[in-house]
């Protein structure tokens, strides 16, 4: 299946389970996806999936430093990387 796929059933999964966090995240996520094929008129492939969310993340932690500090942003990473991120 692919990456792009695979977000979309977990948007589903989070409408079902009506988690409203994780879905405004991943229609975030799909509406980046989403840009891009369009402006570029091509489906993106898992590599180029992976980069936009590369490219968001990053900007998210940008905006967190700027608003949390860098102890807020080391916590974050070592739950993102821990596995106990969700």
């Amino acid at each position: 299946m692919a990456l792009k796929d695979q977000i979309t059933d977990d948007m589903k999964a989070a409408m079902r389970a009506k988690d409203s966090e994780r879905l405004g995240t991943i229609r975030l996520l799909l509406a980046a996806i989403k840009q891009k094929e369009v402006d570029e008129r091509v489906e993106l492939d898992d590599a180029a999936v992976v980069a936009i969310v590369d490219k968001l993340l990053i900007a998210f932690l940008k905006i967190c430093l700027q608003s949390c500090g860098v102890f807020s942003i080391v916590i974050l990473l070592i739950h993102i990387f821990s596995g106990d991120f969700q």
